[in-house]
């Protein structure tokens, strides 16, 4: 029989780990294509929360998604650029819902929804979940947020940078078995995606499929 090694009480308890990526389908070629490649190579799925505006420009990026088995997930028409405190119901309504109609063309279903940079969460669960006749819902989940953001849309260009900021989330909220990490589609998180990754699994944590229950 080996040798069995006692676990240190100091190592902290394996985290599970979701993916889930923002913004996107474009750019296809630099960013979208080589992050669906470096995540099947986890065998695991993953959540995409695409932009309506883009998918109407590259419907076909959609398949490449299903293909690989993840989930679509809405994340409004053009990431509410004029701000969300700017818009009125009606125009926020209408971001969720042609881009729920845009996916639809395309041959798609989604469930899910993430606000733009997570702002007005419950003003715009209040219009697509819960709305007040005469708009009908769109969704009856409510928002998809995270848990530990990788920072790759703002500062966080490098690997170390957004391991970094991982890291610090991980040690500033709650313990939880399972965190929602949020990463987006963009070229430099498609170069540093396989190093932060690979960075997580060594240190002890557990990729798992994207879930909102969970």
């Amino acid at each position: 029989m080996g040798i069995i090694f006692p676990v240190s009480p100091s190592r902290p308890a394996a985290r599970q780990l979701q993916l889930t990526f923002d913004d996107g389908p474009e750019p296809v070629h630099s960013a979208l294509r080589p992050i669906l490649e470096e995540v099947s190579s986890r065998s695991v799925v993953a959540g995409f929360f695409v932009l309506g505006e883009e998918v109407s420009r590259v419907r076909s990026a959609l398949a490449d998604i299903r293909a690989s088995g993840h989930v679509i997930g809405n994340h409004s028409w053009d990431h509410m650029m004029a701000g969300t405190s700017t818009l009125s119901d009606d125009q926020i309504y209408t971001e969720f819902a042609r881009t729920h109609e845009e996916v639809k063309r395309a041959g798609y279903e989604m469930q899910f929804w993430r606000a733009p940079r997570g702002e007005a969460i419950q003003r715009i669960e209040g219009l697509i979940v819960r709305p007040a006749a005469p708009r009908k819902a769109i969704y009856r989940f409510g928002h998809c947020d995270w848990h530990a953001d990788s920072k790759d849309a703002l500062s966080s260009k490098t690997p170390d940078q957004m391991i970094e900021s991982l890291e610090k989330d991980f040690g500033s909220q709650p313990r939880r078995e399972s965190w929602r990490l949020l990463f987006h589609v963009v070229p430099h998180t498609a170069v540093s995606l396989k190093s932060v990754l690979d960075h997580l699994v060594t240190t002890g944590n557990k990729f798992v499929d994207f879930s909102q229950s969970t």
